[in-house]
């Protein structure tokens, strides 16, 4: 397990201390989080499907690089991203 001058480095370390609210359906801002994730998960199918078109069979590494590399420009990523940074800083 690599360590850094304040313990474990590994992300799912620290993720357990985020403040992460149980999902309310009565919650706009839960309901928009979930719908921006639906649509950036349409998306990333479609992306993935048109990837495999031009490319052929590719590895779980390129899938991930062109993927982030999708949610990072696109409305959908965007959206997830604005999204959660509300749903994070209270």
């Amino acid at each position: 397990m690599p360590k850094g001058l304040f313990g474990a480095r590994h992300l799912q370390k620290h993720l357990w201390r985020l403040p992460i609210p149980a999902f309310d359906a009565r919650n706009p801002l839960h309901v928009e989080v979930e719908r921006a994730g639906r649509a950036a998960e349409r998306g990333a199918r479609r992306q993935l499907a048109a990837l495999r078109e031009q490319r052929g069979d590719v590895g779980v590494t390129i899938v991930r690089r062109e993927l982030r590399a999708w949610l990072k420009a696109s409305r959908q990523g965007r959206a997830v991203e604005r999204a959660v940074e509300r749903l994070l800083s209270g």
